[in-house]
């Protein structure tokens, strides 16, 4: 199963895998699973995610800081789980572009 299609997955019973659930954990959760996939793969480097990660917040219309989104999409009103919804669909987007990098 490919990266992206585990974390399709996931996005549909988050509670199951992450408990409890906020967006630290969620934050958290991310970081093993992508250190665990880069792990797996010989073809990946652990660089190559914060690239493809930039890449899809900014297209998502997001600005990327080194404080991360949450300032963001606070202001724009956004509730906890609108937030943890949103990184889960930033997350899926950062996997599918690097399988179509190879």
């Amino acid at each position: 199963m490919k990266a992206s299609q585990y974390l399709e997955v996931v996005s549909k019973r988050l509670q199951q895998f992450i408990n409890p659930l906020t967006l630290q954990t969620l934050k958290s959760f991310f970081d093993g699973f992508n250190l665990g996939y880069v792990l797996a793969r010989e073809n990946l480097q652990f660089h190559d995610i914060p690239d493809a990660w930039i890449s899809v917040v900014e297209i998502r219309g997001w600005k990327v800081n080194a404080f991360g989104l949450e300032a963001e999409m606070k202001e724009r009103g956004m509730t906890e789980r609108e937030m943890i919804d949103e990184y889960v669909q930033i997350e899926i987007e950062v996997w599918k572009l690097l399988e179509k990098q190879g």
